[in-house]
């Protein structure tokens, strides 16, 4: 697909003065920077015990992370409203509050399910569960993995270590959680996340123009994004979005529709709670209808995806919903005639789909790949940015190749880990950018292929390591750095800042990446080691089940 020229109309950015810059004053500046590192700092800090410790809504979650909109919100409504008002010269500019937005999107691969959730627990997991299935043990002790991967003094008396025993319930009141362990670990684990965040960022580059230009997918969630920070006309202290009345208003029910939710649960007998939920199981419990499954009968309206579905093309948002309805009906049918369609084959089918979608992604943009790679040769200027991208992701795929094989995985098992994770990323990356939603994940396993291996050409360690990468690198889809990258650059794109200065975007993401992570490892690590348990109805349930329990199992 040849790289065509884009019309004016296609552009996300306007000609509206509100999106330029103040006179003498650029974008990437120090104040800007200096706000965006408190965002991601406290983003960072505070994730691990709103999500672990008080079990509250997550503070990311998706590609619309609560966090980040509730941060641009006080900023530009707040902070900048003021300004604008008092001070209009001092006020942060668009191009400023977009790499304010840069920042804190891309750190929210980092703390929480982008990569942390997974990350630190895939290493005392074992342990944890070698106290439980002796069989698992003497299976694990025999792998002959570098002691460097695990928090451990020994991997044989590991099970019985602090580190192990005080993570999955907590340290003693006036004792020293054994924190300098852990620096040799995530030392040795940090080759492996250099090299996905090197990736992703390199990815996110590259697709920028063949995504955003040639294919001109819509970025629905970028719009919102941007027109979140758009400045507001001369004399105003709000822009277009947040001077509409019907936002305020609609913005204000919405408020109130979930507090009474939340007071009808302190309050049962005082409080009405408006219902956002259907449950249709008792008008189709008839046959053929009661072979429908549950999740067809049963729902809740979500005023986000409500709001999202309104940038997505129509023929898109059809096609989404009807093709959902016809995997019902196929379930229904087959259930009817006494089968059932295994959740293996479910995912078999998914795995296949996302393999062709990705080799459809590559095919539509093989004339721009073409192109950046000719530029090696004769230096084209238009696509610089993409050429570096490019040395970029070779770069980071072969640090992740060179990590699994120091480790001691095999050369199969390596590529197949790796491919796994870029289709993981490249499926859901191009789901995001193309409709909007905010809430996906691609669940695709490296052991769906290596199953069907013969059994002599794989053996446990290359089993183990594959799933360690599985688990840091696959699962890490759901707040994917390509994802918030991809959509960050977009804005910056909005606001006119690349490609004029797309190394210093560049330099920010690195910033904010590293912060997140030197305060997010801390955080972390301090709410596993300094609080007991959650209580979840009445019973004790461990922090962060999902990164403890579920993904190692």
């Amino acid at each position: 697909m040849p790289e065509v020229p884009e019309p004016k109309s296609a552009h996300i950015t306007t000609d509206h003065p509100a999106h330029g810059q103040v006179r003498g004053r650029g974008a990437v500046t120090l104040r800007a920077i200096a706000t965006g590192s408190a965002c991601v700092a406290v983003l960072s800090a505070l994730l691990p015990y709103n999500d672990y410790i008080l079990a509250n809504t997550m503070l990311v979650g998706s590609y619309l992370p609560l966090a980040g909109v509730l941060a641009m919100f006080i900023l530009v409504v707040l902070v900048n409203g003021l300004l604008h008002r008092y001070r209009p010269t001092a006020a942060f500019a668009s191009g400023e509050l977009a790499v304010i937005l840069t920042m804190t999107l891309v750190a929210c691969s980092i703390p929480g399910q982008g990569l942390l959730r997974a990350l630190l627990p895939s290493m005392v997991a074992p342990f944890y569960f070698g106290q439980q299935n002796q069989t698992f043990w003497d299976a694990f002790t025999r792998m002959d993995l570098p002691g460097w991967l695990f928090p451990v003094d020994s991997i044989d008396t590991g099970r019985t270590s602090r580190q192990v025993q005080e993570f999955y319930g907590r340290s003693p009141a006036g004792l020293t959680p054994p924190l300098s362990a852990w620096v040799v670990p995530l030392l040795g684990h940090g080759l492996f996340v250099l090299g996905l965040m090197l990736t992703l960022i390199s990815l996110a580059f590259l697709l920028r123009v063949q995504w955003g230009r040639n294919e001109r997918l819509a970025f629905p969630l970028a719009q919102l994004q941007l027109a979140l920070i758009e400045a507001p006309r001369p004399g105003r202290s709000l822009n277009t979005l947040f001077a509409m009345r019907s936002f305020w208003i609609t913005a204000g029910a919405v408020f109130a529709i979930h507090s009474l939710s939340v007071l009808a649960d302190y309050f049962p007998r005082q409080v009405t709670r408006i219902p956002l939920s259907y449950d249709f199981t008792s008008l189709l419990s008839e046959a053929p209808f009661d072979k429908l499954p549950w999740d067809i009968k049963r729902g809740t309206v979500f005023f986000t995806f409500v709001g999202v579905t309104y940038f997505i093309q129509s023929r898109v948002a059809f096609s989404l919903w009807s093709i959902w309805v016809v995997t019902q009906l196929l379930t229904m049918q087959t259930r009817v005639l006494g089968g059932d369609i295994p959740l293996v084959a479910w995912r078999d089918q998914h795995l296949g789909a996302c393999v062709m979608y990705v080799a459809g992604m590559l095919w539509l943009g093989r004339m721009f790949w073409w192109r950046v790679l000719r530029s090696f040769r004769g230096g084209d200027p238009a696509v610089a940015i993409e050429r570096r991208a490019m040395v970029g992701l070779a770069a980071g795929v072969s640090l992740l190749v060179g990590w699994l094989m120091l480790t001691g995985a095999g050369p199969w098992m390596t590529l197949l880990a790796v491919s796994i994770i870029l289709v993981a990323h490249l499926s859901t990356a191009r789901v995001v950018a193309e409709t909007g939603l905010p809430f996906i994940r691609t669940l695709v396993w490296p052991q769906q292929v290596f199953t069907n291996f013969p059994a002599r050409s794989i053996d446990a360690r290359d089993v183990f390591l594959v799933g360690m990468a599985t688990s840091n690198g696959v699962y890490s889809n759901r707040e994917s750095a390509l994802s918030f990258s991809q959509h960050a650059l977009r804005v910056c794109e909005g606001v006119q800042l690349l490609p004029r200065e797309a190394r210093k975007v560049a330099a920010v993401i690195v910033w904010a990446l590293l912060l997140a992570l030197v305060v997010g490892v801390p955080a972390s690590l301090h709410a596993y080691y300094g609080y007991n348990s959650q209580i979840a109805r009445g019973e004790p349930m461990i922090e962060n089940k999902y990164g403890l329990q579920t993904i190692p199992e």
